[in-house]
């Protein structure tokens, strides 16, 4: 049997937002007898511990929310680079793919793979549009965006790509000039 002070304190680490297991741990009685300490004061049985707030309830299966955004200074339209911009949104999408990925979240992979083409092929057409390709780039700076786009890639897609890069190496594909038109099947 406990006591008032122990009811009480139960009733207060409760509000706290405590786990059971721990409130029972610390107070030193049984899991059971905090169950039913807890239940009784969710009943009614039990009143508000005098200057008790209770913490506002949330689902443990459900991870806590995302922290507030960090307010961002707005860089001047002058001192953006758009092709750079685009780089830096491509890898950012590239890794919210990897943990939708990670976190079997399927529905929003199809958007973030659709949104990662869209911007691409905007930092093609700025790119384009600037007269700059990736001669400025160091042969480091080439190779990591070329890994991290692989990587970022469905596995269907990425075994295709390298396979047809291992037809490259070993002679078997020949390769077109741009402008060739495809032949059409029929």
């Amino acid at each position: 049997m406990i006591d008032e002070k122990q009811r009480t304190d139960i009733v207060r680490l409760f509000l706290k937002g405590e786990s059971q297991t721990k409130i029972a741990k610390d107070i030193g009685v049984s899991y059971r007898t905090v169950r039913r300490v807890v239940k009784n004061f969710r009943d009614g049985k039990i009143p508000m511990p005098h200057g008790a707030v209770p913490v506002q309830e949330r689902r443990r299966d459900v991870p806590p929310p995302p922290p507030p955004p960090k307010q961002i200074e707005p860089a001047p339209v002058e001192d953006l680079d758009p092709v750079r911009f685009r780089r830096v949104k491509l890898a950012e999408i590239g890794q919210d793919i990897g943990t939708a990925r990670n976190l079997g979240r399927v529905q929003a992979l199809a958007g973030l793979h659709r949104l990662h083409i869209e911007i691409h092929d905007q930092a093609v057409a700025c790119v384009e549009a600037r007269g700059d390709d990736v001669s400025g780039m160091t042969t480091a700076e080439q190779e990591r965006i070329i890994f991290s786009e692989l990587a970022n890639l469905p596995p269907s897609m990425r075994h295709r790509l390298l396979d047809h890069l291992e037809a490259l190496d070993s002679g078997k594909v020949v390769s077109l000039p741009k402008g060739t038109p495809k032949r059409s099947k029929g």
